[in-house]
């Protein structure tokens, strides 16, 4: 057995020791970054799911309203709402203008205060709503009267707006429902 002394030893383990230790540590790190993150965003995934289902079920309750409410209320005055198609003002749009068409009703209401909820949904912050607008009639001469053009169907748009467990995750849902008059 031969004796090596210590003078020969240069410390190379102990470095490649402390070398590999770091990069343990490094690994280590990454992963738990990593595993943060990945809960954040199934927990964003759920949140949205949640807000989804939320506004599903506002949308089939604004549908259900227009489908079992006979005679439907006005569509004039924009409460409880039902809103005649064409911006946040309540008189009827003209079809027929050619000025640049009135922005979405549902971009400009306030949704706290406009807008019918729905109650039917747990676990999300604020309850789902939904509007209803009467969509004008597409006839022939385009004027927007349905009565002159034998049309027997209204037109509605349902727009059901809702959160999920947090405010932040928004889900925007429509259906288009036709009715026979």
């Amino acid at each position: 057995m031969q004796n090596i002394g210590l003078k020969q030893q240069s410390g190379a383990v102990l470095a490649i020791g402390l070398i590999m230790l770091l990069l343990m540590t490094l690994i280590g790190l990454t992963g738990t970054r990593v595993t943060g993150l990945e809960e954040r965003m199934a927990g964003n995934n759920n949140d949205r799911n949640l807000a989804f289902q939320a506004a599903e079920s506002a949308l089939r309750a604004g549908e259900a309203f227009l489908a079992n409410t006979s005679p439907l209320p006005s569509f004039n005055n924009c409460t409880n709402g039902l809103y005649p198609n064409g911006g946040t003002g309540c008189a009827s749009p003209n079809v027929s203008s050619t000025t640049a068409p009135m922005p979405p009703v549902w971009e400009n209401i306030d949704w706290t205060a406009n807008s019918v909820a729905y109650a039917g949904s747990l676990g999300i912050s604020v309850s789902p709503r939904y509007i209803i607008e009467l969509m004008p009639c597409r006839d022939a001469n385009s004027d927007g009267d349905c009565s002159d053009a034998g049309v027997d169907q209204n037109v509605y748009r349902i727009t059901a707006r809702a959160t999920g467990a947090t405010a932040d995750a928004v889900i925007m849902l429509q259906s288009i429902l036709e009715i026979a008059v």
